[in-house]
């Protein structure tokens, strides 16, 4: 990845995560929503770019991929 712009980052150790969680557990809920607001918008504008090459797949809605990307950070993050 390259940064468009300036930008500033946190790195977090997984169980300094996983204690962000545990503090806060709507934050897995909101996280996974913006990842899949986020994939779902990428995804839409490929399709836009792409050719038509034949038929294409089926996309996600924007809630099936957050339930997705939510069960994975759980996943991830469990003891």
């Amino acid at each position: 990845m390259v940064a468009v712009e300036e930008s500033e980052l946190l790195v977090m150790e997984k169980e300094d995560m996983r204690q962000a969680l545990d503090a806060n557990p709507r934050l897995a809920e909101h996280i996974s929503a913006v990842l899949a607001t986020r994939q779902h918008e990428l995804q839409e504008s490929r399709d836009r770019m792409a050719v038509a090459a034949g038929p294409a797949a089926t996309p996600q809605t924007v809630d099936s991929l957050q339930r997705e990307i939510l069960r994975r950070i759980v996943d991830f993050f469990a003891y």
